[in-house]
C-alpha cells in the first residue's frame, strides 16, 4: 500500500480512511503498519473515527503516544 501511495503520487499523496471506528482487525493492521512506515515519505494519511472505547480508539492512542500520528480530538458538530 505505501509503494502504491509513493508510486501515484511521487510528489506526495494523501490518504484519507473515514469512519474507522467500525474497522476491522486487518484494516487496524494496516493502518497501523502505514502510519510505522510513512515517516519520511510524502503521504499524509488522514483518519477518522468516533472517540468511542474500541480497538480504534486504542490504535490511535497508541500510536499518538508513540508519536507516529497527531490524534486531534474534534467536538460533534453543533444543531446550528
Amino acid at each position: 500500500m505505501l509503494r502504491l501511495l509513493t508510486t501515484l503520487g511521487p510528489g506526495g499523496a494523501v490518504l484519507a480512511l473515514e469512519d474507522l471506528h467500525w474497522a476491522d482487525p486487518d484494516t487496524l493492521a494496516v493502518l497501523e503498519y502505514l502510519a510505522d512506515a510513512a515517516s519520511g515519505v510524502p503521504v499524509l494519511l488522514i483518519v477518522t473515527a468516533r472517540d468511542e472505547p474500541g480497538p480504534m480508539t486504542d490504535l490511535l492512542h497508541d500510536l499518538g503516544r508513540r508519536d507516529a500520528c497527531t490524534v486531534l480530538p474534534l467536538a460533534p458538530l453543533s444543531t446550528a
